[in-house]
């Protein structure tokens, strides 16, 4: 199912490319099946088309926990934090993620 979508998302790429919310659709199908790197690249090309999606911007720094870049997952969660102040419940779990408690 997740090979599919990720072929889904690439078709729809050919017929919009650099669409923001089919690349965060990509992006997530590509950590979901395990490839951090992929997911992280599809992410960045959501926020370039987009900066304020809030989805890709969390996702993003959840990938970036993941391969242990933490620098670069703070100064995303400083930038998220600041253009979506009123998301504070996810933005709060966000932070006990990147932290690793629950």
């Amino acid at each position: 199912a997740l090979n599919e979508a990720i072929k889904q998302q690439r078709a729809a790429l050919i017929l919009t490319p650099n669409a923001p919310r089919v690349l965060l659709n990509l992006g997530a199908a590509l950590k979901d099946k395990g490839d951090v790197d992929g997911a992280i690249a599809g992410f960045r090309q959501a926020l370039d088309g987009e900066p304020g999606l809030f989805e890709a911007r969390y996702n993003l720094i959840l990938c970036l926990v993941q391969k242990g870049d933490v620098g670069e997952a703070g100064r995303a969660f400083a930038d998220l934090a600041r253009r979506h102040p009123e998301r504070g419940e996810q933005l709060a779990a966000l932070r006990r993620a990147m932290a690793g408690t629950p």
